[in-house]
């Protein structure tokens, strides 16, 4: 049920010699679970685990986070999981752009503390401020925003007619799910996801797969099983 820190607090109290062959295999999952995949990357690799598919650096941090945003959904966690679409539908739609139409963002922005900022020098007179003035003719050079992103891909790239499709609706579902975890304060149910975005949790899932697609992540179809191909190594090592 992916509850790995349920499931060591309960190894915890057992006998060493009894739970020796899988206990790091549990931590190495709740470290996963969390984000920190070095440390699970460690593990991994003194067990020789093969369940991580992506691990460069400049892939494994947002592939990651994508698994760990399914597994809310699979855990029913669905306040965690509308507040972290944001940043993934933000990413998805810089890597599709990088990948797509070869523009990086972050050569158009700068940092204020961490947050990303559009830079007003940088931008002045290319392609990209002529596409963000076109949809905001007072156009604030504020904070990077996944609405920015899809107004640039949509100027670079107009014929892409079903990755549009796919980035709208995307757009469409992270906007109405921010307001809901901003104002929500009593449980959020699959239902109310579905009543207010048009799509349940596991049809948004099935919508940011298809935009992965167009990344430069090459995540393959297989790679989305992971967690669960990761259990089965667990459930054996325990049997």
């Amino acid at each position: 049920s992916y509850d790995y820190q349920s499931a060591i607090r309960v190894a915890d109290t057992m006998p060493q010699e009894y739970v020796s062959d899988y206990c790091d295999l549990l931590r190495m999952a709740s470290l996963r679970l969390s984000l920190d995949y070095k440390g699970a990357f460690k593990i991994g690799n003194e067990y020789n685990i093969k369940c991580f598919p992506i691990r460069e650096e400049s892939r494994v941090r947002h592939f990651e986070y994508a698994l760990s945003l399914d597994i809310k959904r699979k855990k029913r966690e669905f306040a965690d999981f509308v507040r972290a679409i944001t940043p993934i539908v933000l990413v998805v739609f810089e890597r599709i752009l990088l990948k797509q139409g070869g523009v990086n963002i972050d050569d158009y922005c700068m940092k204020r503390g961490s947050v990303r900022e559009w830079n007003a020098e940088k931008l002045r007179g290319t392609d990209i401020e002529a596409a963000l003035i076109k949809k905001w003719y007072n156009f604030k050079y504020d904070p990077v925003y996944s609405v920015h992103i899809l107004e640039i891909i949509a100027a670079f790239m107009p014929d892409e007619l079903e990755l549009n499709s796919i980035l709208t609706s995307l757009r469409s579902v992270e906007s109405k799910v921010t307001n809901m975890a901003a104002h929500e304060v009593t449980l959020i149910t699959d239902k109310m996801i579905k009543d207010e975005t048009g799509m349940d949790s596991e049809e948004i899932m099935k919508t940011i797969r298809k935009a992965f697609v167009y990344t430069d992540m090459n995540v393959k179809k297989s790679d989305w099983d992971a967690y669960d191909n990761m259990n089965e190594v667990i459930i054996n090592a325990i049997k």
